[in-house]
């Protein structure tokens, strides 16, 4: 069994250049795989070494699935329509120790709505005093009003995060 890192108290921020989303969704019964680039991101630590508070902000532009046709339909009005909004945001409510590392909830800013999204981060230390942040998720895409048959786009979009994030001077 793991338990939660501490970590000293104050603002972390994301490193961007190494820090990425990656997602997994059914499409005509297969998996897809993407990333999405991190633009920005903080965690706050407060006085018991614990994170308090979340944001971050993806470059959904960026999306990526590896093919091109696809990434283009994404941009489109009825899918992610990322010429109107070409970032996902995300700000936690709560973050809550367990036993391998703690429970984030939050919501995602997609489309111009706001949708619920909970999971789970596990932490490590780097020897230059980084921490890599791994988050997992589960989120259905129905709370962002994106439809389509199930078949083409899976309803549970499997998210994974993977941060390093380094304390504020």
């Amino acid at each position: 069994m793991t338990t939660a890192l501490t970590m000293p108290t104050g603002t972390w921020i994301i490193a961007p250049g190494s820090s990425v989303a990656t997602f997994v969704v059914g499409n005509l019964g297969r998996s897809v795989h993407g990333t999405v680039p991190i633009k920005e991101g903080t965690v706050e630590v407060g006085p018991d070494g614990s994170p308090t508070a979340v944001r971050g902000t993806l470059d959904l532009s960026a999306i990526s699935t590896g093919h091109s046709r696809r990434d283009k339909d994404l941009r489109k009005p009825s899918l992610l329509d990322l010429d109107a909004y070409p970032t996902m945001t995300f700000k936690s409510h709560t973050v809550t120790a367990t036993d391998a590392g703690w429970h984030v909830t939050g919501e995602l800013g997609v489309r111009g709505m706001l949708a619920p999204i909970e999971g789970d981060v596990r932490s490590s230390i780097a020897d230059d005093g980084t921490v890599l942040m791994v988050a997992s998720a589960k989120f259905d895409r129905r709370h962002i009003a994106l439809r389509a048959p199930r078949f083409l786009i899976g309803r549970i979009i499997d998210i994974t995060i993977t941060a390093s994030v380094r304390r504020v001077p």
